[in-house]
């Protein structure tokens, strides 16, 4: 809903102009979905200004919602993450929701994918900066985020990909597909459970 009406907004007299009354509204509800499940388009996304830009980035990298088919860090991770922050600000040390507490590991599992999601992103798209010196940075990190996503979204710059950028986006699209943290679960040797633990020690943030 937020998405559908900041959509509106943002190119009421852009894309949207060529279209009156209840189809602005359809059409803004479908370019607001569309960037969190199959990719499909119904406007140039090319022809998207600025702001509604970072809008579909962003509804992009958070995807769809668990058990479905479609990528981003899912929904409920965006949402257990932001709550935490919430809790934090309040003095819990805890997440509690319906009168049900979140456990731990969840938590924990959240903020990696967030975490992991940034760093592959923020890698790709200094990648294709480097790679593709004559492409817009905006339009490469709209690239780089509808990879990782697996959105099928693009800027219509695709074609005009180096060998090496398009390579890199199809790695981009297999490691968004299974999942960063799986990738890294692989590489990394798993480590043996410890009959120990060590002193707990706290770390200033910020």
């Amino acid at each position: 809903m937020i998405g559908t009406l900041l959509f509106l907004l943002f190119e009421y007299d852009n894309t949207l102009s060529e279209h009156q009354g209840y189809g602005k509204i359809i059409t803004a509800f479908f370019g607001a979905a569309t960037p969190r499940t199959a990719g499909f388009n119904t406007i140039d996304i090319g022809m998207v200004n600025l702001p509604a830009l970072l809008l579909i980035i962003f509804l992009m990298w958070v995807g769809a919602s668990p058990a479905s088919t479609g990528r981003g860090i899912k929904t409920s991770t965006f949402t257990v993450a932001l709550l935490n922050a919430f809790s934090l600000a309040k003095g819990k040390n805890k997440i509690e929701i319906n009168r049900r507490e979140i456990p731990e590991i969840s938590i924990n599992r959240a903020f990696a994918f967030i975490i992991l999601s940034f760093l592959v992103i923020s890698l790709v798209t200094l990648l294709l900066v480097i790679i593709e010196p004559n492409m817009k940075a905006s339009d490469l990190l709209f690239e780089a985020v509808s990879a990782y996503s697996t959105v099928g979204l693009s800027r219509g710059i695709t074609p005009d990909l180096s060998v090496t950028g398009k390579y890199l986006i199809a790695m981009t699209m297999f490691i968004g597909r299974i999942g960063a943290l799986t990738v890294l679960a692989a590489v990394l040797k798993r480590s043996k459970e410890k009959l120990y633990q060590f002193p707990t020690e706290t770390i200033l943030i910020n």
